[in-house]
């Protein structure tokens, strides 16, 4: 890794860790049966295929949830010629400032909003949506394992990098039916 890379990655580490010291006070085990509302964060592959996202957000809906999502897709902007899926919420390295906080108004409310379960599906590489993660309301927060990124979410998936969306995603949804919401978290 060249010098710049390793400062560009301290920093954003750096910035990550502030987002981090802000408390949260809501903070509690929600099982997937009492969970009501979630918000799904994901990369948006080049190829813009979305349609396991598509489908997975079918998924819990079909479950009762209200879902909502904020996708990444690793470019400066988005292409005039790709078709995004019409439901999906995208966004683009133009809708972030430059220390990765969000300038668009759909992820400063997402940050806002209070959740009963963040479930993050996007890669180790995918900063602005783990800055999403640390700094959002969400009661309790589902992730992949890495070791930068464990302070963040309270149940952590062990999950290599080659580990698919769709895995992690049937994964993390079984351990989260598998837990039952205590009657008081205190």
């Amino acid at each position: 890794m060249s010098i710049i890379k390793k400062i560009k990655y301290r920093i954003r580490l750096a910035l990550l860790r502030r987002s981090l010291k802000i408390p949260r006070k809501n903070r509690r085990v929600v099982g997937y049966d009492q969970a009501a509302t979630m918000v799904l964060l994901y990369d948006m592959p080049l190829d813009v295929s979305g349609s396991f996202i598509a489908r997975f957000i079918g998924q819990l809906k079909s479950d009762g949830k209200q879902v909502d999502d904020a996708g990444l897709y690793f470019a400066a902007s988005i292409p005039k010629d790709i078709q995004l899926p019409m439901h999906l919420n995208v966004f683009c390295k133009k809708d972030f400032k430059w220390n990765l906080r969000p300038a668009a108004l759909y992820l400063k409310e997402l940050i806002e909003r209070e959740y009963d379960i963040l479930l993050d599906l996007s890669s180790r590489d995918s900063w602005p949506m783990k800055l999403i993660a640390a700094a959002s309301r969400a009661k309790y927060k589902v992730g992949a394992h890495h070791p930068d990124f464990n302070q963040i979410f309270d149940l952590i998936i062990k999950a290599d990098t080659e580990c698919k969306d769709e895995d992690l995603a049937a994964n993390a949804v079984h351990y989260l039916k598998i837990i039952k919401t205590p009657q008081s978290n205190d």
